[in-house]
């Protein structure tokens, strides 16, 4: 039996899919389809979907491999195990030699140098109507991914919202996508705005999630509650710098803060909402790392700028 197997990345252990051509036992050609989970430790890890396999523990399977590009290479696999889950079969295979393991990995790292091969790219398909928030330009960029992938993006499509209310929220919108909410509570709440028992809508998809916040907050509520106070208001970012030596470090933190002047009007450069408090350098061992304190900031994406500036203000100054 000869099974093709489509390499499509270049990591081991991605999904890798193909066919496996197998006769069964009434002499009828079956074709499967297949996934190589993982290679780990000289063994391979497959899955099929299909319900019966052929191969059985003690055999030799012809393997070909056929990686992007055109590349192809086969290989003698010994099957180790076969073993039924739930719908699928998870079948574990070895290389029948060290010196067929090798010549396998030298001709995956080979594929994975020809696709590091660049060429300079001239044009590229561009999305349309971007920066715009209208109902038109939305339907023309759904009509143009709609083109470009072959996805109908049926349900995607529909949505309430508008367009126009979106500016500030997200860029280039499509659609929308429907994700169940529950409810998890009561909680019993003292706080300084909100006081009695509330209910917290939670968007998952992980069963059991809610159930879990539901009996711990139910804990809560029998003790008596939680009590909450609003102190500071700061957003908080840590880049972190790992530096030669203990000394580096205790160089950088030092020279950091002397420069948090020069740091804060970076910073006003790269991000109009926000506004750069403070900087605290924490040592650990030849780790210098940095934790940055914002003012409150009008949306969430000046969080991105603290680590950039930095950073670009570190390169900017060579020491």
């Amino acid at each position: 039996m000869i099974n093709y197997m489509q390499v499509p990345s270049r990591i081991v252990n991605a999904a890798l899919l193909g066919r496996a051509k197998a006769t069964d036992h009434d002499g009828l050609e079956d074709t499967r389809n297949m996934q190589l989970e993982s290679i780990e430790a000289g063994l391979l890890e497959f899955r099929t979907q299909n319900l019966w396999v052929s191969s059985s523990p003690g055999t030799v399977e012809l393997v070909e491999f056929r990686f992007p590009g055109g590349l192809t290479y086969q290989i003698s696999l010994n099957i180790v195990s076969v073993a039924k889950q739930n719908n699928h079969y998870s079948i574990s295979a070895s290389f029948l030699s060290s010196e067929s393991e090798d010549k396998f990995w030298s001709v995956f790292l080979a594929n994975m140098r020809s696709l590091d091969k660049t060429s300079e790219v001239k044009e590229w398909p561009r999305l349309p109507c971007r920066g715009q928030y209208t109902e038109s330009a939305r339907q023309r960029r759904l009509s143009f991914i709609r083109e470009h992938t072959g996805v109908t993006m049926e349900h995607i499509g529909k949505t309430d919202l508008q367009p126009e209310s979106l500016k500030r929220v997200t860029e280039s919108f499509i659609g929308t996508v429907e994700i169940p909410v529950g409810a998890a509570g009561p909680l019993m709440f003292h706080g300084q705005l909100v006081k009695g028992h509330i209910f917290v809508p939670m968007a998952t998809t992980e069963g059991s999630l809610i159930a879990s916040a539901t009996r711990g907050a139910t804990a809560i509520t029998c003790c008596g509650g939680i009590t909450t106070a609003v102190l500071d208001r700061r957003i908080t970012r840590v880049p972190l710098f790992q530096m030669a030596d203990l000394h580096d470090a205790l160089f950088l933190a030092q020279w950091v803060k002397s420069r948090f002047l020069d740091i804060r009007k970076q910073t006003q450069l790269m991000s109009k909402h926000a506004d750069l408090k403070r900087i605290e350098p924490q040592i650990l061992g030849r780790d210098g790392s940095y934790a940055v304190s914002s003012d409150p900031v009008k949306n969430k994406r000046s969080l991105n700028h603290f680590p950039s500036s930095i950073n670009l203000f570190i390169l900017f100054k060579q020491y």
